[in-house]
């Protein structure tokens, strides 16, 4: 079962057959954590200036493609982190910098 639900999270990931809020249903509904990271915390449109909330447990709104995201700040600065460690789209610098000010524990080790 583990196997096919990875294939066709690999296949919804690369598919554009589905609109994102379909994606993001089927994520939630089968708990499918590389297609929900892909499709809310790590789209392009996200710039981290846009990114605030009064503190850290604060719950905070994203806007992706014109669409409202309600997140706990925590949850989403978990993924980010498990994010950065493992992309190879930034260089070891700037994830350091971004570890520095947003105070990402994991990603400076």
């Amino acid at each position: 079962i583990q196997s096919a639900l990875k294939r066709a999270e690999s296949y919804l990931i690369g598919t554009t057959q589905f609109e994102r809020t379909e994606k993001l249903q089927l994520a939630d509904q089968y708990n499918l954590n590389e297609l929900r990271d892909n499709n809310v915390l790590f789209s392009s449109e996200i710039k981290v200036p846009d990114f605030s909330a009064p503190d850290r447990l604060s719950n905070v709104i994203l806007v992706v493609e014109g669409k409202k995201l309600h997140l706990s700040r925590e949850g989403a600065s978990m993924r980010a982190e498990k994010y950065l460690i493992s992309t190879t789209k930034f260089e070891r610098v700037a994830k350091l910098q971004f570890a520095d000010e947003f105070r990402l524990n994991m990603l400076r080790v």
